[in-house]
């Protein structure tokens, strides 16, 4: 499955809202499937990952720690405030 770009804005305001909230962030690009490619195709849409030890994601390896949750978790409501209606 290719790519999909999300909405400029939403990447943005999610950005704004890690930086507001103190969080480690960078954009990347997922090759994996989810369900924000659909939203993304009748709306504006946009993800937040959060890291997975060794890189590991989609497979029975896959961790995150708790400590890794903070930034993600005060970064997510802050975009969700920030994000105009459409």
């Amino acid at each position: 499955m290719p790519s999909t770009p999300f909405d400029a804005e939403v990447v943005a305001t999610v950005e704004r809202a890690a930086k507001a909230a103190g969080a480690r962030y960078r954009r990347i690009t997922s090759g994996a499937g989810h369900d924000a490619q659909y939203m993304a195709a009748i709306g504006p849409a946009g993800m937040i990952f959060v890291p997975s030890r060794d890189g590991r994601s989609h497979c029975e390896e896959e961790f995150t720690p708790m400590d890794a949750l903070p930034g993600p978790r005060s970064t997510s409501p802050g975009a969700r405030d920030r994000v105009p209606p459409w």
